[in-house]
């Protein structure tokens, strides 16, 4: 690392310890969530009656983030935002802008190189009556060596609540990668099936969550921010019909499906 890297790298971790000190990790929410759509493999007592049967109740819109590189650029690339109505999980506004990623990746710190571009694409929804009650990041939340992923970096300063959805484990206060990945091949036997990740110090990171029958892959999901792990797993199994929850998915797939239609566009006037 270099000595300009390490200086960054020094400013960025005190920023993120004064983040922390502002970090919700309880329910703050207008919406209620069905918590029989998950079920703990490390808690043998089933949920009481009246708790399997709660209802979902006012949640009516989801959002969901990714930022695509242009192939072979590894500084520019397209920002995408999505809102779901999540009764259907019909995408019903989308935002998709290139944007410029001037500060260097440190591992760590995806937050003060993505976040940045992601936060005004959110803002600018504010007035729409389809704003997201929760928005899920490509990433993760508290799961984090510091505690303070993208997912809880960015809802801090929006204050909103956020969820950190992560395709592959981040290792942590001695969580090992094989070994979960041989707890969960064993344990999740069926959509809604999550192992609680809990580290050396005792600390509960975030769970491992199986959100489909079809694929045994786990998504990795943490509490971003004005949100209990439970709730943000019960969300996360709510909106997701494969592995990935719809809205981080479908964020994914129009960024990606931008950059394709540009390249054949590029392609058509060159030829």
């Amino acid at each position: 690392m270099t000595d300009v890297e390490t200086e960054v790298k020094l400013k960025w971790e005190a920023e993120q310890v004064s983040l922390k000190t502002r970090l919700e990790l309880a329910d703050r929410i207008d919406f209620t969530i069905d918590p029989s759509l998950i079920r703990d493999v490390q808690d043998l007592t089933d949920l009481k009656q009246e708790e399997r049967n709660a209802p979902t109740a006012g949640l009516n819109f989801l959002g969901g983030v990714d930022v695509s590189f242009i192939p072979g650029n590894d500084t520019q690339a397209y920002a995408s935002f999505v809102i779901l109505e999540f009764s259907t999980l019909d995408v019903v506004y989308q935002d998709i802008q290139l944007v410029e990623l001037n500060q260097p990746y440190l591992v760590g710190f995806l937050a003060f190189r993505e976040a940045s571009v992601l936060i005004p694409l959110i803002e600018k929804a504010r007035c729409l009556d389809c704003f997201p009650q929760v928005v899920l990041f490509d990433g993760n939340g508290i799961l984090h060596p510091r505690g303070l992923g993208i997912a809880s970096h960015a809802g801090i300063l929006m204050d909103l609540p956020t969820i950190g959805v992560a395709k592959n484990l981040l290792l942590v206060d001695g969580l090992e990668r094989e070994q979960i990945q041989k707890r969960c091949d064993d344990q999740l036997k069926r959509s809604g099936d999550y192992l609680r990740l809990i580290g050396d110090s005792k600390t509960c990171w975030g769970a491992a969550l199986r959100t489909s029958d079809s694929g045994k892959n786990p998504v990795f999901v943490s509490i971003g921010h004005r949100i209990s792990l439970e709730t943000a797993l019960a969300v996360v199994q709510a909106c997701s019909s494969y592995r990935i929850p719809e809205p981080i998915r479908q964020a994914d797939l129009r960024s990606r499906k931008y950059i394709r239609e540009l390249e054949e566009h590029s392609f058509e006037l060159i030829h």
